[in-house]
């Protein structure tokens, strides 16, 4: 029958009632990014479908390179493609694709997917749960189509999703004002140790320091502050011969390469776009700045510790629990950019700093940022709830 048109009116038991069948997991996402939350969901479906366990299909509103990796590992994604069908249209399909396959739980990302997931569970009778990775970036006026949808996504999270995730302990007290402490439940981000990183290094330009930053062009990761940290540092230690790399595309690209030139250091500054991958990258720089506002476990973060990179970054949720309260980074309290500066200098002039903080966020990632450890709690968490 076409999607859409299946008579869902007396949903089908769980595949749960079948003895020893494998838990059935369906994903909902929408896949038109390759950024942090969709990194990580790319790890976690790569993990969970090498379980026995588990039986994995994605669901996701957009062709992209998420779709793409999810493929070349070889799991089922169907894609509901949001820019040529309405939500009640995707909605529709979603219910009948579920019918079909008849999952155990449904797991979502981001709102408009916590949204249909919510609906969806409610319609075919099927428990669902969501990861919040990170705090809203935005702050929307309080007739705002958008925030309407924020009000309606908390309100599912609230009443219709059984577990709400938080990555990140400073999250989970974000989250705190809007659903009960039970409702939540902190499973942190977790990255591939067992095997050696794939992608090749690049090659940046000899006789230089690379100092760089990694994520969407947005407000909050802080470009400008990035950008006023860099003249600072070529304006003190012309010595130094700093380089510095901008690696991400974004609406304020345009406004951050102006005021590159209005500060007179746009020579000096490489703005490379969007990437398929930062691990090459990550592996050539001398020293990564993550000066966001806020951040919940970002991704970026956990593959600069991978890459065995030393990282200053902001004293600041996520990244303060990260990093460990400085001992596998240097923090700066302040968003300023004459503090980043002496920061990014204290780090680069000293090797047994730089080693130390390597040598200790090898030993966190291990200790409970592993992409094993990961899925292994969703795993707990996905049976917890079907019980």
């Amino acid at each position: 029958m076409p999607a859409g048109q299946s008579n869902v009116s007396s949903p089908q038991p769980s595949r749960r009632a079948t003895a020893q069948a494998p838990l059935s997991v369906l994903q909902v996402a929408s896949g038109d990014l390759w950024a942090g939350a969709e990194v990580q969901l790319f790890n976690l479906c790569q993990q969970l479908n090498l379980s026995e366990d588990v039986q994995l299909h994605v669901v996701l509103l957009n062709e992209g390179q998420l779709a793409s990796r999810l493929r070349d590992i070889q799991v089922a994604v169907t894609v509901f493609d949001e820019g040529r069908l309405s939500f009640a249209q995707i909605y529709s399909r979603l219910v009948a694709h579920c019918t079909q396959l008849r999952p155990d739980i449904l797991h979502s990302h981001r709102q408009k997917e916590n949204v249909l997931a919510a609906l969806c569970g409610l319609r075919t009778q099927t428990p669902s749960v969501r990861t919040a990775h990170g705090a809203s970036e935005f702050n929307f006026g309080r007739f705002s189509p958008r925030n309407f949808v924020a009000l309606l996504d908390r309100w599912v999270g609230r009443f219709m999703q059984r577990r709400v995730v938080a990555v990140s302990d400073d999250l989970a007290q974000k989250l705190a004002q809007y659903y009960p402490l039970k409702h939540i439940e902190v499973i942190r981000n977790g990255i591939a140790l067992s095997e050696p990183v794939a992608d090749a290094p690049i090659s940046l330009p000899a006789g230089h320091i690379h100092i760089g930053i990694v994520g969407r062009l947005v407000p909050v990761k802080r470009i400008d502050l990035f950008l006023d940290t860099a003249a600072a540092l070529l304006s003190d230690k012309p010595e130094k011969n700093f380089r510095f790399w901008i690696i991400g595309d974004g609406p304020l690209r345009a406004a951050s390469e102006a005021k590159a030139q209005s500060l007179g250091i746009a020579e000096h500054v490489e703005f490379v776009g969007h990437v398929p991958s930062a691990m090459p990258y990550l592996q050539s720089l001398d020293l990564l700045v993550m000066c966001s506002d806020h951040e919940g476990t970002p991704m970026t973060l956990l593959e600069a510790m991978r890459c065995e990179l030393p990282i200053v970054a902001h004293n600041v949720g996520g990244l303060k629990e990260l990093l460990n309260a400085g001992d596998c980074g240097y923090l700066v309290g302040e968003q300023s950019p004459v503090l980043y500066a002496q920061a990014i200098c204290t780090v680069i002039e000293s090797k047994d700093l730089q080693q130390r903080y390597v040598s200790k966020a090898l030993q966190r990632l291990a200790g409970g940022y592993a992409a094993e450890k990961n899925s292994a709690a969703y795993l707990n968490l996905y049976k917890s709830v079907c019980r």
